[in-house]
């Protein structure tokens, strides 16, 4: 519980402190006194986010410091801040500038670490909690908080189940997106390791095919010219050759020469005749293939090799070799990966229905728990609400059926008000804002011990009533903080009477002040509560006989 509060230029308060030594305070003042100051305060206790805007006007930091008894020896989530003589010492400072910094026991924390140590601590209803009322995840949560041991047991291990289940199967989807995405990316990816294994290509091979080939072609052309030319000179069986001419038409020289040179004439022929045929020798010896076809396949299947690269490459989406590796090797990856992802899906889904079937068990065995816990939630919350004046109002909450399990199994809870008159509908269509007010004040009275945080802070929340229902109110307000400690900020007079303590915001131009308000001085704030005027001498007895008198309504008389 709360014990001191001081804060320093926060909204209109430039200095207060505030020293709580009752169970259940009051805090009252003039609509724009500045109260507004002091919840904002609380809710920074509480671990909310700071603005700037916070800040008193003109200033350029704004510093909440405050003091809570606790009997846990560790601040939670910090075990390395002991709690010291039973307290924490909670700091926060919010800048001009939006930066703002959270202190326990003196350490630094981040903004995450003061919100779970102040979880359980304390809780802000403002005039619109009952709001949450509304939301049937708020109803179920309510009422699974009144099962104790043995449905929260319940509930774990269906959560557990559950997260299991709901974890399985997003990893199934998640698997099977990569698979879309796997099997979009290689797509035909058979095709091009079929052409990656037939051509084995490596770095630069496709230059240095280019390359081979053009050796290959002059070869080939030097090959096919020497032979042309040759088959020019030498002929065939078939087709005579310039050598056979020449050997035909040389001996006529020798025919037609005189006689005493016929003989050189002879020898001359036949040297020209034996130096040609050495020169084709020569020339045949030049000749690198005889079989010129074998030259022409080469060519042809390294042109092959180069299209099925080209078309590889075409498959693949990219325009190098390199890639084309990369993109091959993670094809072959992922080949394997998807053969790999088919196993883990099948595996991943038998475990998924597996842990569907236990979380489906154990949301049945939820829900006769919740069954009973409602009906004893009803009947603890109906006893509250007949002490508030609601005689022939019954509250009832009835369960539906999911389609399918959530998150907190299968049922949907539905708060309901049902009449003497045996007219029945949902809280949130048929109850009136005091009546909603009047419901939350019940709920939270009739929550268990260990659900309720070491102080509560009701904003205005008894808005809406009036008359003897707002006495009664205060009672339970008293009732409840027997419990936890209750922080009140309150218009209604007859319930800042019933409080221990009691605190007034004033205003004094664009200073509020805050301090406590004992004896005549806390009648004359009633009295301005009640009639508007403090010296009303009506208004001051009113006061007076509300606090002499306010022990005397007891719930026998309700």
């Amino acid at each position: 519980m709360i014990e001191t509060l001081n804060l320093r230029n926060l909204g209109g308060i430039s200095n207060a402190t505030l020293r709580f030594s009752g169970r259940f305070i009051a805090i009252t003042g003039e609509s724009g006194a500045g109260k507004t100051s002091l919840v904002r305060a609380l809710e920074l206790l509480s671990g909310k986010r700071a603005q700037s805007i916070l800040i008193r006007y003109g200033e350029d930091i704004s510093t909440l410091c405050a003091h809570l008894l606790t009997r846990d020896p560790y601040a939670p989530g910090v075990e390395s801040i002991p709690v010291s003589d039973g307290k924490i010492f909670i700091k926060r400072e919010i800048y001009r500038n939006g930066r703002s910094k959270c202190y326990l026991q003196d350490q630094a924390v981040p903004l995450g670490v003061l919100a779970e140590c102040m979880d359980n601590r304390l809780r802000i209803q403002s005039q619109f909690a009952q709001l949450d009322l509304l939301e049937p995840e708020k109803q179920l949560r309510i009422v699974d908080s009144c099962g104790g041991a043995e449905l929260a047991s319940v509930f774990d291990k269906f959560s557990a189940a559950y997260t299991r289940a709901y974890r399985l199967e997003r990893g199934v989807r998640q698997l099977k997106k990569k698979e879309t995405e796997v099997l979009a990316r290689f797509k035909d990816v058979e095709v091009l390791l079929d052409i990656i294994d037939r051509i084995s290509p490596y770095e630069d091979c496709e230059n240095e095919w280019k390359n081979r080939i053009d050796l290959l072609n002059q070869e080939l052309s030097r090959n096919l010219n020497i032979q042309q030319s040759l088959f020019r000179f030498k002929g065939n069986e078939t087709e005579k050759g310039l050598l056979d001419q020449l050997q035909e038409t040389l001996p006529v020289l020798v025919n037609i020469s005189s006689s005493e040179k016929k003989e050189e004439f002879q020898k001359r022929i036949d040297q020209i005749l034996d130096r040609l045929n050495e020169l084709l020798e020569m020339c045949g010896s030049e000749v690198t293939h005889d079989d010129l076809a074998e030259l022409q396949d080469e060519i042809e299947r390294i042109e092959r090799k180069i299209g099925l690269l080209r078309k590889a490459k075409r498959l693949a989406g990219v325009d190098t070799v390199a890639q084309l590796l990369d993109y091959s090797n993670e094809a072959r990856n992922a080949i394997s990966w998807l053969s790999r992802s088919r196993k883990e899906i099948s595996e991943k889904e038998e475990q998924s229905r597996s842990n569907r079937k236990e979380a489906s068990e154990e949301a049945l065995k939820l829900r006769n728990l919740r069954q009973n816990t409602a009906e004893n939630l009803s009947q603890r919350v109906n006893w509250s609400m007949r002490d508030l004046a609601m005689v022939g109002t019954n509250f009832e909450v009835q369960f539906s059926t999911l389609e399918k399990l959530r998150e907190r199994g299968i049922d949907e809870v539905q708060f309901l008000l049902r009449n003497t008159e045996g007219f029945c509908g949902p809280i949130q269509k048929v109850a009136s804002g005091g009546e909603l007010s009047r419901l939350l004040l019940s709920i939270e009275v009739s929550l268990p011990d260990d659900q309720l945080p070491d102080t509560i802070v009701f904003d205005e929340v008894e808005a809406g009533l009036g008359g003897r229902a707002a006495v009664l109110a205060g009672y339970k307000l008293k009732e409840l903080s027997s419990k936890s400690q209750v922080i009140l900020i309150t218009h209604e007079a007859s319930i800042a009477a019933i409080a221990d303590q009691h605190f007034m915001v004033s205003r004094d131009g664009e200073e509020a002040e805050v301090h406590e308000v004992k004896g005549e001085e806390r009648v004359r704030e009633l009295a301005r509560m009640l009639s508007g005027d403090y010296a009303l001498n009506e208004a001051l007895e009113h006061a007076r006989k509300l606090l002499t008198e306010k022990t005397l309504l007891s719930t026998s008389n309700y």
